[in-house]
């Protein structure tokens, strides 16, 4: 999330070194933890190179199966531990 700094009103957004770095670890813990997880991607900005100032990070799971909605799919699904605003699409190997 942005930061001020005590001595200033700028804010600072992480870098994407930064994000994909906590994004690599993230995963990882997930991974080790989430039985069916098949894979994980990422697209937008991040993907593209051209994150800059407020961009959240936009990110695919692949699971074996999952009966609820898409939508609800990535309700327990912790973004909230991201350094930046994340949106996950959760699908299953058929879709």
């Amino acid at each position: 999330m942005p930061v001020t700094s005590s001595v200033s009103s700028i804010k600072r957004w992480p870098s994407a070194e930064v994000v994909l770095s906590a994004l690599e670890e993230w995963c990882a813990a997930e991974v080790a933890h989430r039985d069916g997880l098949l894979g994980f991607g990422y697209f937008g900005s991040y993907a593209r190179g051209d994150a800059g100032f407020a961009s959240d990070l936009d990110l695919l799971a692949i699971v074996e199966a999952d009966r609820r909605p898409a939508m609800e799919r990535s309700l327990d699904w912790p973004t909230e531990d991201l350094p930046v605003p994340a949106d996950l699409l959760v699908y299953t190997v058929e879709e």
